[in-house]
């Protein structure tokens, strides 16, 4: 793709002063820019450079409003143990109230519990940052994954531990609120998926579905249609 462009420049006089000075400021504009696809090609017309800023500086597509995680290098060292058997405990984000997960490689033991406790009560831990300063004895010890942010939904580990039972929440925005198993469309959809994440009505009326996955075979086909039938 080649872009190519032209510079303008206009004088201003700005009445600061006596004689008025003169001030030279450039305004960039696209003068065209072509490019070659599929044996096309494709003229783009002349657009003011504020416009293509506006664009380019938009926050929509950052990974953080779009509430991506993107693993930090402590995740990348963590991977291993980012995962349902590892979980130990959560913590609340003191900005958006989500709970996030504590991973572990081994088992808690109760003084690591009350330090735990004690940060959650001492300090403001937010999406995002380590659990323990790196300064810490715990901090490559207990971890949390730090690649979250306040726009992320709860992590599925959340719902699958393995060493922890936790009370079920909404799936994305954590309120303890949430519709129950027989309410629709959980009540549906339970029959169509092995897993579906809770909900709550907030979320639901605000137009996000329930998150699903594994979708069942309709009972094998009724049973392979009750094995034909009996075989006739």
């Amino acid at each position: 793709m080649i872009h190519k462009f032209r510079l303008k420049t206009r004088k201003a006089v700005i009445h600061h002063g006596s004689p008025h000075d003169e001030c030279v400021f450039f305004k960039l504009t696209f003068w065209g820019a072509s490019s070659f696809k599929s044996g096309q090609n494709k003229v783009f017309l002349r657009a003011d450079i504020s416009e293509q800023i506006e664009v380019r500086l938009s926050d929509k597509k950052r990974p953080s409003m779009e509430g991506k995680c993107v693993p930090t290098e402590a995740d990348k060292r963590h991977k291993s143990h980012l995962n349902a058997t590892q979980v130990r405990q959560h913590v609340s984000c003191q900005e958006c109230g989500k709970r996030r997960v504590v991973y572990c490689r081994h088992r808690l033991s109760a003084e690591q519990s009350r330090q735990i406790m004690t940060l959650q009560d001492s300090v403001s831990f937010t999406c995002g940052s380590s659990l323990f300063p790196e300064s810490h004895p715990l901090h490559d010890e207990i971890f949390v994954r730090e690649g979250l942010n306040c726009q992320t939904d709860i992590e599925t580990t959340y719902y699958s531990a393995v060493t922890q039972k936790f009370q079920p929440i909404c799936f994305f925005c954590g309120d303890p609120n949430i519709l129950g198993n027989e309410e629709e469309p959980l009540a549906t959809l339970k029959t169509q998926y092995s897993t579906v994440r809770p909900i709550c009505r907030g979320c639901l009326e605000s137009g996000k579905e329930p998150a699903v996955r594994n979708a069942l075979k309709m009972k094998k086909k009724k049973e392979m249609n009750c094995q034909t039938f009996w075989k006739f």
